[in-house]
């Protein structure tokens, strides 16, 4: 019952945010992009049965690049065919649209990009370096897969961000999200936080390095 209310008041704080649908110039490194909005209702892939909604503000969003994994459990996603910002990559093995890289500012708030709850917390590990963490996501349309989402830290106290992310650092495994409402974090600044990392490939298409938020749909084992 209490989760039940917890979903109802997520969704109606979607209904009492407008979203802004404009474009804006390429990320610039090391510059708070603001709070911005919850993003709109919007899916931009699907993997089966779960619909990948946009997790951050759709000013924010620059490049949506899609590549393998290099993991025999990664599952295809299907892009949304009304999605512009896409770029594609076949370096690596397996299916090529099992990951999704969302170009955006260090700082930009992530959300959910689906419905269901937390099942596993980490540090993200990238280049032997560890700088925030990732998330396992268990979408309510599906039991066999989970959704992860990596390439975010904790928000700041200090940006003042309690109306829109209610935990401090990474949620807690069981907690409920809702999609394009429950804030997980935001971008990590790969140069500040990762070093002198290799730049990953949505750098070929940003001005700032390389920030973004990564997501990826893989198989639970049987």
């Amino acid at each position: 019952m209490v989760l039940a209310v917890v979903a109802v008041t997520l969704i109606k704080l979607r209904q009492q945010i407008t979203t802004q649908n404009a474009a804006v110039a390429s990320p610039v490194a090391s510059v708070d992009p603001g709070l911005g909005e919850l993003p709109p209702s919007r899916t931009i892939a699907t993997a089966g049965p779960v619909e990948i909604n946009l997790p951050v503000d759709r000013k924010f969003a620059k490049v949506t690049l899609f590549r393998p994994i290099d993991r025999a459990d990664g599952v295809a996603m299907s892009p949304d065919e009304s999605w512009k910002h896409e770029v594609w990559s076949t370096a690596g093995v397996g299916p090529r649209t099992a990951g999704m890289d969302i170009a955006a500012p260090a700082g930009t708030i992530v959300y959910s990009p689906v419905t269901g709850h937390v099942s596993g917390v980490r540090d993200y590990v990238l280049g032997g370096r560890t700088a925030g963490y990732e998330l396992d996501i268990s979408p309510d349309a599906a039991s066999d897969v989970v959704v992860r989402v990596q390439s975010i830290t904790g928000v700041p106290l200090d940006r003042n961000a309690t109306a829109l992310c209610r935990t401090k650092g990474a949620p807690k495994v069981g907690t409920v999200v809702i999609a394009g409402v429950t804030c997980l974090g935001q971008v990590l600044d790969v140069a500040a936080d990762l070093g002198d990392i290799p730049r990953p490939l949505i750098a070929k298409y940003t001005s700032d390095g390389g920030n973004h938020v990564h997501l990826e749909v893989v198989r639970v084992p049987s």
